[in-house]
């Protein structure tokens, strides 16, 4: 709206031009006031511009907020019934978990199995005899070259020393080191019985047999040997080269489990056979059962987390697409918003901000789409027979019209289609390739129900974005965008039009003004020559 403001010198400010003029000095008419009726006037053509402009900014953020909605069905698609794993869920128990304890990773199929443990894995140290030297002297570096449990590629590992470290940042930077080793210093019994300070050992961060660490030069041989250590060094006659070794104190141990009666050494305590994760905790005296069962709860879970996740989205669609579009209640202006309370206001925008989205053709061909998607039955030589339809595994289409195509679970059946078959129903959603088939049409009937609910949300969200882009979209990048440039565009240079006129209105009033003053100055001169007559 075309405005004016008195300043405090009685001047007064143009909302569009930003000149300052004295007015109605010599006719004493209100200037402003008749400028600001003429300038509403004027002005109108800019509200409603402004008003599409609105209405512009507000489809597009409900295209968007469709959009998100779409993509929270596709990520909750995608981290659920998508992944074979949902489906590999198991239970896992143990007969006496004092001594095996088992997760299940990714086996398909239920096990029972009897393990035993004759040995546990043990990590490798080295101990100092506890005399320490001077640590004082030029700063240098150590090279180790380190053999890890069962490897036989040994690793060079470096660790720089200053002359200034003391025994404590020594440790620490042992520690610190790619050696993965853990260095302490204690007290241990010598061969007297008596505690010994100033001990340091060396423990294998890893258990398992074969380790080892080996100083590589004299340099790195001499500061173990100054720390403590037992370092032996042979030299070779023929190549005159000195290579070292570095006695162990204990040696790492390979554990040794029996599973159903099959013997076998692992490096850990901690090991993998055909998908189960096992944790030996002591040696066996007789043999521990280990069984899986399927999880059913988690399989449940997660597939009534999808059918939530898409009832939700359709609701919220639906609700979107069938909102009337209330166009006795525009966008306000900036006079009405200031003549309304904040309540009034919300209350209007309310009204006006509905039925953006009213019977949009991309949202309601794409939840037609995705109905058929899960109705149409999945065939192929990837689908386990029985399976190849939702209400196979006690998941139907509402009866209640309203509900436009809310999915119900039966619980009993789907708990039950899950303990037979959890594979079965992994195919029933993920079955098959989209691909050609010889006819050159696409084979939609092999593929999964996720996998075309995705291409269907994928479609239309593409559609979606070309016309309202995404958040970190410039106006140019899509429909909506471009239009709102074009609308801007056009507020400013009507802006620009607004102007002109003003000053051309204060332009003729000032040439009125003028001339009544110069009327006025006559008529004074002439009423003073009158009275001296």
């Amino acid at each position: 709206m075309a405005t004016t403001g008195t300043t405090s010198s009685g001047t007064i400010a143009s909302q569009y031009s930003g000149l300052m003029r004295v007015n109605g000095m010599a006719s004493g008419m209100d200037i402003d006031g008749m400028v600001s009726k003429l300038m509403k006037a004027e002005a109108l053509p800019l509200d409603k511009m402004k008003q599409n402009q609105q209405l512009l900014q507000w489809k597009r953020d409900d295209y968007r907020d469709m959009n998100t909605s779409l993509s929270d069905l596709d990520t909750t698609i995608f981290d659920g019934i998508m992944m074979n794993s949902t489906f590999n869920k198991k239970t896992v128990t143990s007969s006496d978990s004092n001594y095996v304890t088992a997760t299940a990773l990714n086996s398909a199929n239920n096990t029972s199995t009897q393990i035993e443990v004759s040995n546990l894995a043990t990590a490798a140290t080295w101990k100092s005899s506890g005399t320490i030297g001077t640590l004082g002297g030029s700063d240098k570096t150590l090279t180790f070259s380190v053999a890890d449990p069962r490897s036989s590629t040994p690793r060079d590992v470096t660790i720089s020393i200053s002359g200034t470290d003391t025994i404590d940042d020594i440790i620490q930077k042992f520690n610190n080191s790619k050696l993965d080793m853990t260095a302490m210093k204690g007290s241990i019994k010598d061969s007297k019985g008596n505690y010994v300070d100033n001990t340091i050992v060396l423990s294998n961060n890893k258990t398992g047999s074969g380790s080892s660490i080996i100083p590589k030069d004299q340099q790195t041989a001499d500061f173990m040997t100054n720390l403590g250590f037992t370092i032996n060094s042979s030299t070779d006659l023929n190549t005159q080269v000195t290579t070292y070794s570095f006695p162990t104190s204990t040696a790492g141990d390979d554990a040794i489990v029996s599973i159903n009666g099959y013997e076998m050494k692992e490096s850990s305590n901690n090991f993998t056979v055909n998908g189960i994760n096992y944790t030996i905790k002591n040696k066996t005296t007789a043999p521990v059962t280990v069984s899986t069962a399927t999880d059913v709860d988690t399989i449940y879970n997660s597939i009534k987390g999808f059918v939530d996740k898409y009832n939700d989205v359709i609701k919220k669609v639906n609700d979107k697409i069938s909102e009337k579009r209330e166009r006795d209640f525009p966008p306000l202006t900036d006079d009405q918003r200031a003549s309304m309370n904040d309540t009034q206001i919300s209350q209007w925008e309310a009204k006006a901000k509905s039925g953006m989205l009213s019977n949009d053709s991309i949202l309601s061909s794409g939840l037609s789409k995705m109905r058929q998607d899960l109705y149409s039955p999945v065939t192929g030589s990837s689908v386990t027979t029985g399976y190849t339809q939702l209400s196979q595994i006690g998941i139907t289409t509402s009866s209640d019209y309203s509900d436009n195509g809310k999915l119900v679970i039966d619980e009993t059946k789907l708990r039950q289609a899950i303990q037979d078959n959890p594979q079965a129903i992994y195919q029933l959603f993920n079955s098959g390739v989209r691909s050609n088939d010889a006819s050159g049409n696409y084979t939609y009937e092999t593929e999964g129900l996720a996998k075309r609910l995705r291409d269907t949300i994928a479609n239309a969200s593409s559609q979606v974005t070309t016309i309202a882009g995404q958040a970190n979209y410039t106006n140019n990048q899509f429909d909506i965008g471009k239009q709102l440039t074009d609308i801007s565009t056009q507020i400013t240079d009507f802006q620009s039009k607004l102007t002109d006129i003003e000053n051309r209105y204060y332009s003729q009033f000032s040439a009125m003004e003028q001339a009544m003053q110069q009327a006025n100055n006559q008529a004074s001169y002439i009423s003073q020559n009158f009275s001296a007559g």
